[in-house]
Order: C-alpha cells, then structure tokens, then sequence
C-alpha cells in the first residue's frame, strides 16, 4: 500500500475470504478463482456508457473496490473510495461469425487464465465487445474473494439497469442498500464468538466423528507434502432423457435432482476407491439474514455431506439415507467450514486438505462463461486448464440439452484419461440406477455400452489357432519323427539329439507304466539342473501321468509332504536325493544317467491322453502356510506355447536358455516350447542362475536367441562388464514375475538392441499370459504389464466381477484356455478362485482371480499395482507399498527397494523399506528426508534396514522370511539454532506452535503447523526479521534450518504505512 490510498472502510476479512486469501498467497500466480461472467447489454451501450455504468455499480457495491492487507497474517478488507474504472473496449464487429466467437473465447479464456493481486487493487476487471448484429457485451472478470453465484447475478441484474438508466437518460431503479459485505463481516464474527452456532457446531462434531483422514481416489501420482494446483477439466453431458429419469427418480423418493446427484456420486467414489465412508464437499450461499439478499460478497460456505455407501445397499435406499444427510447438512449450513475444522480437529497432513478432499456444486444461480459449453451440439471433451481447486471437483448445470457435468482434477494427481473414464462412469451409474432403483450399488454399470465392448472385447480380440487336441509329448514325438538328428538339448559338454531324449524318455515311460502310472496319476520328480531332468519329465508325460517338480533343496520334511499330498505311483530322483523321498509309499527310481541308457528304442507308449489330462502339479506358497498344488492341464501348457510361439516368432532355429528351477513355472516354456517347435533348450549347471560369467559364457557359446529374467536378476546382468556380448544372438529378452523398475528399459537400451518384453502371469494361469513392448526413450512412469497374450483374455473388475473405467484400481481376472484346473484336493479354495467367465460364451468359460491389482491404461494396457493382500491401513490410510518403493527408487543411489508393512509386536503396523544402495555412504537418515520430500506423512517408513541384496529363494524371487527386522529409528533433531536468523526464527516457530524447537532438522507441521498458521509465521518473519518470506516457502522447506536460509535469501521488507480512515459502523 502507498501512503497516498485511504481507506474509507476496513475490516477483518471473513472466514470465506481467509481460506481464499490464503490460497492465493500459497499461490500468487494462481487464477483458478477467478469468476468470468459475459453480461449482454442494453442497445446503445458504447464504451464510455458502460464505463459510467461500472462506476455506478462501484459506488453501489463497496465489494468491488475492495482490496485485502495482509496484518500480522490475517487479511484484511480495505474499502476504497468509489472510482471510475478502465474498460477495455474490443470492436469484433467486423469479423466473420466464426472468427467473432473465437475473439470472444480468447478474450473470456485470458481473464480467465490472468491472476489478481489482492493487495494492489480491487480484484476486477471489465472489457466491452462490440459483436456487430450479435449485441454487445460486458465482460466481467472478479475474483471469487468478493463473489459468489448469487453476486454474479446482482452484477447482471444491476449493471443491466445502470447502463439501460444511461441510455434512457433516467435515474436507475435498485432497491437501496443498508448494508455492506464488511457489515456482514462483523456481524459473522460476532455470532461466532458469543456462541450462537453452538448448536450447530455439536452437530458438525458428532457427525464428522471418527471420519477418514483422506479419502481414496483412484490417483494415477500420490499425494505429495507439495501439492500443485495445476489443473484440467473434462466436461460430460447427460442427455435429456437421463436428466427427465433423474427428475422422476427424486420426485418418487421425496427427494431433488441434487441429492440424487449427491448418492451417485458417492456410490462411484466408493466404487472406484473401495471406501465405505465418503465425505462430499458443497458450496452454499449462505446468506442468514434478508438484509444481506442484495450485498455484493462472498457469502460462500461449504458443507459437508458424509454417506456410507455399502455394496448390498440399494440404491432406492441410499438415496433415502442420501436425503437424510443432506437435509441435516444444509439445515445447518451457517457454521462457517473453519469454525468447524478447528472444532473437528482432524488428522492434518501437507498432502490434502481437511475432512474433504472433493465438491459437488449442482449450479442455480447463472453460469459463468468459465463452466459454459456451446448448447448446441454437446460432446464431451477436455474444458478450460485451470488450476483446480480441490483434488477432484464436478459441477452440473441443467441446459436445454440436459445436463453437463464438469469434471475439475489437480494434474499432479490424475491423467486426463481417468478423469473421461471417471466422469463416463458416473454417467453410466446414474443412468443404470435410474434404470433399475432396486438394484445393489455393487451391481450398477460402471461403463456404458461401448465403454464396455472395448474393455471387455475389443482389447481381447486377438484369437489363437492352436492344436487343442495336441499334447506336450505327442509334439515332441511329431518333432522327433521329423528332425530326429536335431539337437534337442545342451546340457554343459553334453547334448542330446531329439531321437536321443526320444528314446530315453521312452524308457523311462515304460518302466513307470508298468508301476501303474497313468492318465491323473501323479510322479514326483526331486532332482537338480541335469539332462537327467528333461529326461524324466518327458518320460511322465509319455505315461499321461503328471510330472510334480520338487525342488531337493527344500527341508525334507516339506519334500515329504509335498510327495505325500499327490498319492504318487512312483517317485523319479538322483540317487544322491533318494533318502529326502523318506518312506512315499511307492517306488524310488534312480535316473542317474538315463539319458545314455543303451538299447534299442522301445517305441513310444500307446497311452490314451487327451489335450484334458494332467500335465503337472506345481505348488505355491499358500495363505494358509501350506503350499498350494495347482494342476495344469496338457491343454492349457499347448495353448500358452503356442501363444509364445506367435508372439515371439519363434522357429527351429531358435535357442531357449533354460534357467529356472523346475518348480517354477517359467520353466516350463524354457523345457517345452523348443522340443514343440523343433529348436533347441540349453540348460544351465545347477546354481549357474547366479554366476553371471557362466551365463554369458553359455549364452554366447550355445548362439541362445530367446532368454527370460527376473528384472531384478536382469538389472544386475547389465551392470556386467561383458553385456554387450549377447548381441551376437539374443533378439528377445523377456522379463517377469516380479514388478520392473522404471530405469530397466533405458539401462537396458544403452547396452543391447534386442528387444525387450515385461511379461506377466500367475502360475494359476500357466505362466505369461501378458505381454508389453519396452522401447527405447522416455518411459512410463510404471512400466505395464501389457496386453493380452494371443487368446488370453484379461479383465480389471471390483469385488461384484463388474468391469471398473480406465485408470481405476480392480483385481485383475485371466480367462481363456491357458487356465488351469485348480488346486489339488482343495476344492473350497478352488471354487472361489477359478470361476466362471460372464463375458464370453461357452460352457466351460472360466477365469482365474489373480488377487493381484491393477488398472487399465487408456491404451488398453495393463499396470499392475500390487498384491491385494499386501494392502493395508494404518491410521486409517490406505498404503500403496509400490507407491513407497517407487518413491525410493527414484534416489539417484538406490539400486533396489523393498518395502512391506511388519508386525513384529501385535497390533504395531510399521513400514519398514529395504534398500540396497548403487554407493557407499547412503543412509537411511537420507532416505527418509528423501521419502518425506515426495510422499504423504502416512507413507514414509518407519524404519529402513541398509542391504547389500535382497535376500532370494531358488526361485529367485525375494524370500520374505528372512528378512531382518529394523531397529528403532530416532530421527535426530540436528543441532541447535545458531545465528540471529535461526534462532529468531525458533523463537517466532516456539510462540506460535506452543512447543519448544529442539533443533535444525525439526519440521514446521511435525510439530503441529498448519497452512492458517503458515500465513501468521509469514507475517512474524517480516515483522521480526524484517524478511519478505513467502507462504508457499514455508511448505517447500518446513525444517528449521531449510526455513532459515530462505528467510536469508528472501528480499528486505520495506516499511508499510497507510493512512486509515474509518466511517462509522450501522448495527443489526
């Protein structure tokens, strides 16, 4: 302020106008407040008229020459004495209509895009367009501080007459005005500090009691302690025939279109984030008196609407409880929100606003031209850019057309294409509820009809023509008979052609035949990496047995049981593994060197064995401790091969690198899809996984053309110094099983030009049955799992099999040939698990539900996100712990991360990360200041354990059991403040947050800050420091010492004087 500006009035600004300020110093560049309104005007309206008119309309209304000063770090408003304002005047007369209308969208989109300061002059700005034979226009741009809806339609109505007074040479006609928004101001205040909304205020405590601390959104970025108010819109329309079901709806349930608008939005935000408890924000122009109908001001407040919405609840009965909540919400609407969170007293975090962090406005009051899309043809598409005001804000408006629905998000946390699918499926559930009252929330659509042909079709369109009638063996003895002088497999110095594995495994075959295997029989095999393995597995599925792989270095008394579990007709090892088959109840055979058994060939078995038989028994870990036997069917192994054989191009030349362990399904391609397409499997020495030379020397020398690694296995691969080798003759690298780090691909790139897929697939649904293409440059920010495999079908549905929109979290569900049967004498587990498929035909059409979750890209690709039973609440917040470990691993020093949720006292949930670092020197003091820099206080660990690896299983896989529990971090407050600034700046931190600052590293908020105290720390700083510190500063750097150095680079604060003058106050 100069010293030269009186001020004719002034007063605290209102709990409105306070949260706004305080957004706009958070922000000064922020416009996403501003209120754009084209008002037409009376014929013969030039400029200068319009000109006289605003300063009419300014002497009227003392809000529209109102500025705000910051004291002490509460604003204040300062009433200006009445001026004549600058309008721009715009002459679009001229131009053709087409190029007239977008002159004006330009012109409404720049006032929209331009920001206030609050503090130089009142927030408002006022252009004139000529539109030729269209009229002419004022065009208003405010800022929502000295505005609502209801305003904007007295600035219509008001101007509307100034300017007609003008032109007509008259006195206007307004009813006169008694009172003024300061008025309402003080008289707000007043009511609040002798208690009147005391009653109010008990009912806002009871009913947000115990409420969620943040609601779950289907976010495609976590929430950070940086929020950006970048923002985008999506705007959807609702044609009249939904509209008029709406208005019959609510007209039947004694209901209105708004709280029918109010129940589904809350039925799809707990559809879409799996929360029971929903809280809904929404606007109210609260004005309690009649003396304050005509006042120009922010009488906005917002109230809070908390439904819990169940599954198995109606929607007919939601609704009615919907209406309940509403009516008790408004029937209470004079409280102001502030008064109500400081009463509340919830959770606070830097990450998200208190008790809400959505709105619903269903719009009566006269649209600005910012919410206004053309009437005549509505489509729905992307709206203006603005900064969003909350996370996630939908504002209806009913037109002639129907209803439009606009769909305002925050950037930093949503893509546009989630926001479309969002907004298509609250028109979808609204529509299907209108259509069907009755039905469970759980059951209402989610995608309308095209929505869903492409979820559920189009991205499952590609077939497979495979021979569903082959088995495993029968193609390997077609191969055989054509190529039997083809090499079949290298093991080390050893190689057998196919012929040779022919005929050995025929021994193999017969002998067991004659010991009772057969077709749904079973024939344990305990044995290492050797030719002797492929020999023996080959040799059971001769007999149509099921060949059940064990690994011999498992505890003997899991081999037992594993042996036990599947009643087996013999049992197939090396000799030196015989005694770990303890007593099986069936004969041992050693296999030790069956590959070179002399004799003739004794012909292939004439067993009956259908594409339905038994091929195999894998077992996984199971939840309830004891591994889970799953039985894959020769048919579902064909049509998996024969996928990866149309997928990969995969030919006789080709050479597989057999790595795995038997017992893991990977293995199974590695063993069979070479002997089904007459190519080759090199084997590798038991334990030569881990010996990177080897593998390369084996890869090299052999001329292998396809290989599979565990990413993590891969990630270390690259780093060896002797990579570049492979390029001789790999043209596929293929990744799976466990999740791949973002940097994989580009490291990947850098050092090979083969061709690199990220698979996926449970062992339930016979190994891969995704697929995505990894390529050079920029990467996603989650590498997906991909598309279906040839004749896979992939789903993403919620709990009730119902398919969710693009970008929102469900379980994801394998269909298709390549499903297995079932789990081994588990039929309970089974039937919940393998179950049938509603959306193909087909009497047997069943799917698998993997427990895993993900989400659908736009493209129709698959992220994964995690395990469902590795998802937790603690404190009420929903942990993603992929969220966690991504957020490690973009250090620039951290090579691996691990993150889980221990229990090692009951009841104490903590969140522990494992981390092993590229360089020396990192720790976890570190990586923690690093966690709380980019994710929600909720989400840093407790504690995190420094490793030089991860421990792995056989399996490679990360072996959970044995991984040490941390210590108790204590976080060290640093040293003590030192310097006038440091210490200056405790002291203003210890008087206004009441606890004693202990050190450097102390945090602001930690120590019970908040965004309304940021503003008064503000104003401290440059009243004791003499520092211009901006209020965003203090949430870029809330430790102490960080705070310090930007108080010392922040501008000198010059002295402020103004001259004040006050008139005299009218009472109510």
């Amino acid at each position: 302020m100069t010293a030269e500006r009186i001020y004719i009035d002034e007063e605290r600004a209102s709990f409105a106008q306070e949260r706004l300020w305080l957004l706009q110093q958070l922000d000064p560049s922020d416009s996403g407040y501003n209120l754009v309104i084209p008002i037409p005007l009376p014929p013969g309206t030039d400029a200068t008229l319009l000109t006289a008119a605003m300063a009419d309309m300014i002497e009227r209304h003392d809000s529209l020459r109102t500025l705000f000063e910051d004291r002490d770090g509460v604003p204040w408003q300062c009433v200006l004495a009445p001026y004549t304002p600058a309008v721009t005047a715009h002459d679009f007369a001229e131009l053709p209509s087409e190029a007239r209308e977008e002159a004006l969208t330009g012109l409404i989109a720049g006032e929209i895009a331009t920001p206030f300061d609050l503090a130089a002059a009142p927030p408002l700005r006022c252009h004139h367009a000529d539109l030729g034979e269209a009229g002419t226009l004022a065009v208003i741009a405010l800022h929502h501080i000295i505005a609502d809806g209801w305003s904007m339609h007295l600035f219509a109505r008001d101007l509307a007459e100034f300017c007609a007074a003008h032109v007509a040479g008259r006195a206007p006609v307004l009813p006169p005005l008694d009172y003024q928004y300061v008025h309402f101001s003080t008289w707000q205040r007043d009511q609040v500090e002798r208690g009147a909304y005391a009653e109010q205020l008990d009912h806002w405590v009871r009913t947000l009691s115990e409420a969620p601390p943040v609601l779950d959104l289907p976010l495609d970025r976590p929430r950070t302690p940086q929020p950006e108010a970048r923002g985008g819109t999506w705007v959807v329309h609702f044609p009249n025939a939904l509209r008029n079901g709406l208005n019959q709806l609510a007209r039947a349930e004694n209901a209105t279109l708004y709280m029918v608008l109010m129940a589904g939005y809350q039925a799809l935000l707990s559809r879409l984030g799996g929360q029971h408890d929903i809280i809904v924000a929404s606007p109210v122009g609260s004005r309690p008196r009649a003396e304050f109908d005509d006042i120009f001001g922010c009488f906005l407040n917002n109230v809070l609407v908390r439904g819990r919405p169940a599954r198995t609840q109606s929607f007919r009965e939601f609704l009615a409880a919907t209406r309940v909540a509403v009516l008790d919400a408004f029937a209470h609407q004079d409280v102001p929100l502030e008064v109500v969170i400081e009463a509340v007293k919830p959770q606070r975090s830097r990450t998200h606003t208190p008790l809400f962090q959505t709105m619903l406005v269903l719009q009566n009051a006269p649209r600005t031209m910012a919410e206004a899309t053309p009437e005549s043809e509505p489509v729905d598409g992307p709206g203006l850019s603005l900064n969003a005001k909350f996370e996630l804000s939908v504002a209806l408006w009913e037109s002639a057309s129907g209803i439009t629905a606009a769909f305002e998000y925050r950037s930093d946390l949503f893509d546009e294409a989630t926001i479309a699918a969002m907004a298509s499926a609250y028109r979808a559930l609204l529509a299907d509820a209108v259509a069907r009252p009755d039905a469970r929330l759980g059951s209402l659509a989610l995608l309308d009809a095209s929505a869903q042909r492409t979820m559920l079709h189009d991205w499952n369109a590609v077939q497979l023509d495979y021979p569903d009638t082959a088995t495993i063996h029968g193609l390997f003895e077609e191969q055989a008979a054509r190529d039997p002088d083809a090499v079949a497999v290298i093991f080390e110095d050893l190689t057998l052609s196919y012929a040779a594995l022919n005929r050995a495994a025929n021994r193999i075959a017969h002998q067991l035949i004659a010991l009772g295997a057969g077709p749904e029989t079973c024939v344990p095999v305990v044995c290492e990496q050797s030719i002797e393995m492929i020999v023996a597995l080959m040799g059971v599925l001769k007999t149509g047995a099921a060949y059940v792989p064990i690994d011999p270095t498992l505890p003997q008394k899991r081999i037992e049981y594993l042996i036990d579990s599947v009643a087996p007709k013999a049992v197939l090892t090396l000799e030196r593994f015989a005694e770990l088959a303890g007593d099986p109840g069936a004969p041992v055979i050693a296999i030790d060197g069956a590959h070179a058994a002399a004799g003739a060939d004794i012909g292939n078995p004439e067993v009956a064995v259908s594409a339905r038989t038994l091929a195999y028994v894998i077992f996984t870990s199971g939840t309830t401790g004891l591994p889970k036997g799953v039985e894959v069917e020769h048919r579902s192994v064909i049509h998996h091969l024969w996928g990866m054989r149309e997928q990969y191009a995969v030919t006789s030349a080709d050479r597989f690198l057999q790595k795995h362990p038997f017992n893991f399904d990977v293995s199974v391609w590695e063993f069979f899809l070479p002997l089904a397409t007459g190519g080759s499997t090199v084997m590798v020495r038991p334990g030569g996984q881990r010996d990177l030379d080897y593998m390369i020397d084996r890869i090299v020398a052999e001329g292998v053309t396809i290989v599979c690694f565990l990413p993590s296995a891969l990630t270390v691969l690259l780093e060896h110094p002797r990579i570049a080798l492979l390029d001789a003759s790999v043209r596929w690298m293929l990744c799976g099983a466990e999740t791949m780090a973002r940097d994989v691909p580009s490291r990947f790139f850098e050092r090979l030009h083969a061709r690199l897929h990220n698979l996926y697939g449970p062992t339930e649904t016979t190994v891969h049955n995704s697929w995505y293409e990894c390529l050079a440059g920029e990467q996603p920010a989650v590498i997906p799992i991909g598309r279906p495999m040839p004749g896979v079908r992939l789903y993403v549905l919620d709990p009730d099999l119902q398919p969710v929109p693009v970008g929102v979290p469900g379980e994801i569900h394998i269909g298709g040939a390549s499903v297995a049967r079932g789990y081994r004498n588990s039929p309970e587990i089974s039937e919940a698990r393998f179950v049938a498929d509603p959306f193909t035909d087909g009497p047997d059409a069943r799917m698998y539900r993997t427990g895993d979750i993900g989400r659908f890209r736009a493209d129709g690709n698959i992220e994964f996100i995690g395990r469902r039973d590795r998802q937790f609440k603690i404190r009420g917040f929903r942990i993603e712990l992929g969220e966690i470990a991504h957020a490690l691993r973009q250090h620039e020093q951290v090579r691996e991360a691990l993150v889980i949720v221990r229990e090692d006292m009951p009841g104490d949930l903590r969140i522990v990360a494992y981390v092993v670092a590229s360089e020396a020197g990192l720790g976890e003091a570190a990586l923690l200041d690093h966690a709380a820099q980019h994710l929600p206080r909720h989400m840093v660990p407790s504690a995190i354990v420094m490793m030089d690896s991860l421990p792995l299983t056989a399996n490679d896989k990360v072996d959970m059991r044995v991984l040490p529990a941390p210590g108790r971090y204590q976080r060290d407050a640093g040293r003590a403040p030192e310097g006038p600034i440091e210490t200056g700046l405790a002291a203003i931190w210890n008087s206004l947050l009441g606890s004693a600052v202990e050190g450097v590293e102390d945090d602001f908020f930690d120590l019970g800050g908040h965004s309304l105290l940021a503003a008064r720390l503000v104003a401290h700083v440059r009243a004791r420091l003499g520092r211009v510190l901006p209020v965003r500063a203090v949430f870029e750097t809330p430790k102490l010492g960080a705070m310090a150095e930007a108080v010392a680079a922040a501008p000198i604060a010059e002295d402020d004087l103004s001259a004040m003058l006050r008139r005299p106050r009218r009472s109510l």
